[in-house]
């Protein structure tokens, strides 16, 4: 058994853009750079012919690729006492109907439906002690931030190992999306 998630490991260049946000964060568990991801869908534990099965239903997924922006801060929960401090991503039809279609496959292969409504995030850090007046200046200072647009071309099947320093993510498959012809120059 595996515990896997679908999802988009950012770019180095966007990676670092961000990497500002985790700055004067000393009440929180910061997740390392080259873990931060776009997670569309949590899969948990699944069995070695479960994860051929997903792997083959990703690998014939058709979707053209589309730009996005990181954009705003925020946490979870949204009331009460804050546990995980993120970065949210642009309102995108393109998003919203892409995380739909690998949700709507996962469940074609008998995955269980995700209980929770989704909302595009990256994971900066997850609080073990600060108090709410140090959140507040955080999401105040940077509740404006905006990085870059990027292209948002493949996204990857990955296996979550926990251990008690963190996640460690190897990437199991790399998917590439169509070519969007209006987003290029080929001149």
């Amino acid at each position: 058994m595996k515990r896997v998630f679908i999802g988009v490991l950012l770019p180095e260049k966007l990676r670092k853009s961000i990497y500002s946000l985790q700055a004067g964060l000393s009440g929180v568990r910061l997740i390392p750079t080259e873990n931060m991801h776009l997670t569309l869908r949590f899969v948990g534990l699944i069995n070695e012919p479960e994860l051929k099965d997903l792997d083959k239903i990703l690998s014939r997924l058709e979707f053209e690729e589309f730009p996005m922006r990181l954009e705003g801060v925020g946490v979870f929960p949204f009331k009460g006492a804050a546990k995980t401090l993120w970065v949210g991503l642009s309102t995108s039809k393109a998003l919203i109907k892409f995380q739909a279609l690998i949700e709507k496959k996962c469940r074609s292969m008998g995955l269980q439906p995700d209980s929770r409504n989704y909302h595009p995030h990256v994971t900066l850090g997850r609080v073990r002690y600060l108090r709410q007046n140090e959140i507040s200046n955080w999401l105040s200072t940077y509740q404006s931030f905006k990085s870059d647009d990027f292209l948002l071309d493949q996204f990857q099947l990955i296996h979550s190992i926990l251990n008690s320093s963190g996640s460690v993510y190897n990437c199991i498959s790399n998917y590439k999306l169509a070519i969007n012809y209006e987003l290029h120059d080929f001149n």
